[in-house]
């Protein structure tokens, strides 16, 4: 059964109630994952990517890029038989920009409108290595444990700490555009910041607490995800402004809460930024990819090479419909 919502404000649009009332007729219990997609172009991938996560364990929930003008609805939509999808309401998303963690917050916010047992970030890059069955046994395997990679905090890495400690007032228009108005606005931030070093200005000089880098991505339990909600005021006062805070935010959180000692050390995502960045993998990688403990990889591009989106789609389906 399919159930398609376009989310509204969360705390007053009565058709969320549907998403419970829904649930409750299928008779499906908390024991079920949400994914949560960031997507704004490769459409025809994205509707592979849907057809891999369409199982009765999944509530699915996507967020397109408002610069995003023509959105094929009726392909997505029909790639999904078995979960529950739901299209949340759209903001610009820009590279590097506190877009990003909106984003994030707002498809967190929508899915925990009811409880989930994991909180899957992905993009729609990414691609499953295993089957959801696969998928689902191990977080079963390993519930209660929260997977995000999580590496050097402000007082390891100077580059680090300068994106999260100075204001960029700019990066959120600015994004990976590269015409001369956005040139222009992303030398004003780079001086911003040399006036701001000038002036002695620090942002998270006083905070007391460690900023911590890591993945943007990210699968989470139901506590956690609540927690993170919990903390947007936080979120919004330390990382508007600054620069990659989508690569901050959740790891700085688990990292200074009880949630570290839920931290897992396995890494569930291939992402390889040695050939890449990220590197977009090939059909030669396909066997490394397939033979690997992943669950997850990205990136992919169709247009790069699409045999290896289609020899994944093909090995993953082909065991889903054993």
């Amino acid at each position: 059964m399919i159930s398609i919502i376009t989310c509204c404000k969360l705390r007053d649009d009565w058709r969320f109630i549907n998403i419970a009332i829904t649930r409750a007729k299928l008779g499906r219990c908390i024991y079920v994952h949400a994914y949560l997609i960031l997507a704004h172009h490769n459409f025809e991938q994205l509707t592979k990517l849907l057809a891999l996560l369409d199982d009765e364990h999944n509530d699915i929930y996507l967020h397109i890029d408002k610069k995003v003008k023509t959105i094929p609805f009726v392909e997505l939509t029909a790639s999904i038989k078995k979960a529950q999808l739901y299209y949340t309401e759209r903001v610009c998303v820009s590279w590097a920009g506190y877009s990003q963690v909106e984003a994030t917050l707002l498809l967190l916010r929508h899915a925990t409108f009811v409880p989930h047992e994991y909180y899957h970030l992905i993009s729609g890059d990414d691609l499953p290595l295993k089957s959801q069955t696969d998928i689902y046994n191990f977080f079963t395997q390993n519930q209660g444990k929260n997977f995000i990679n999580v590496g050097a905090n402000d007082r390891e890495r100077k580059e680090f700490r300068q994106r999260i400690s100075k204001f960029y007032w700019f990066q959120d228009i600015v994004g990976r555009d590269y015409s001369f108005m956005k040139r222009t606005l992303r030398k004003l931030d780079r001086f911003s910041c040399r006036v701001q070093s000038k002036l002695g200005i620090d942002r998270i000089k006083n905070v007391d607490i460690t900023f911590y880098q890591g993945s943007q991505w990210f699968s989470i339990t139901d506590a956690f995800a609540r927690y993170i909600l919990e903390k947007a005021s936080f979120i919004k006062k330390h990382y508007k402004c600054t620069f990659c805070p989508d690569e901050s935010f959740v790891a700085t959180l688990l990292m200074n809460s009880a949630f570290k000692d839920t931290l897992s050390p396995q890494k569930i995502r291939k992402i390889d930024w040695i050939r890449g960045n990220p590197y977009v993998f090939r059909c030669a990688d396909y066997d490394a990819l397939i033979q690997s403990n992943y669950l997850f990889a990205r990136k992919f591009d169709e247009t790069v090479d699409n045999r290896i989106i289609l020899r994944i789609f093909d090995s993953i389906i082909t065991q889903q419909t054993v």
